[in-house]
């Protein structure tokens, strides 16, 4: 049967109309639980992986790592399937003693924090104390250490004070192994607007 332009044109609408509904009904993806403010978080730990890839005692595995890191962070607040990043800069003393903040980046998972072990003595052992400074989830959970968001800068300050620290070693793993990263995956492009606020 031909159709007249009339009847074309009928058709054309309700082809557009399908595609508007596809479209509206498009599961939307599943991000951390941060609020719209949380971007200066990850923007400042943004700058600071740049920084310790550009760091002279940086070695060229750990700039790979920390490019995927670099990789993982741009995404915020979408998750990346098949990173485990977990890194560590601090002082690390011959007794193994030792005090850092650590950066823990996975598909589930993002958390800053600080650690700390001292020995008590060598025939007894030591103790380990862990704090977290911000952690966040996929699909809600969140904490923030108080006082909020005092805590939080706190640290972005001294880990980038640290970074200029010679004394202060680098050790960065990848829990996963991830080496099949689609690095062409969506980027996070506007998701920080379609987050909640926390004020």
């Amino acid at each position: 049967m031909k159709l007249n332009r009339v009847g074309q044109q009928g058709v054309a609408d309700v082809r557009e109309d399908a595609d508007n509904v596809t479209d509206d009904t498009k599961e939307a993806p599943e991000l951390f639980g941060l609020f719209a403010e949380d971007s200066f978080i990850v923007e400042r730990l943004i700058k600071s992986v740049q920084t310790l890839i550009k760091r002279d005692s940086t070695t060229p595995e750990q700039i790979f790592l920390l490019a995927k890191l670099l990789h993982a962070l741009t995404r915020l607040p979408l998750p990346t399937d098949g990173i485990g990043i977990e890194l560590s800069l601090g002082i690390r003393h011959a007794n193994d003693e030792m005090s850092c903040q650590e950066i823990n980046l996975d598909a589930h998972s993002f958390r800053l924090s600080n650690f700390a072990s001292i020995i008590v003595a060598p025939t007894v052992g030591g103790d380990a104390q862990s704090e977290t400074i911000f952690e966040t989830e996929v699909a809600g959970f969140r904490e923030t250490a108080e006082p909020r968001p005092m805590a939080v800068m706190g640290w972005l300050n001294a880990f980038d004070r640290h970074i200029g620290e010679t004394d202060q070693e680098l050790q960065i793993a990848d829990s996963e192994n991830s080496s099949n990263i689609d690095c062409e995956a969506e980027t996070n492009e506007s998701h920080w607007n379609d987050l909640e606020s926390n004020y």
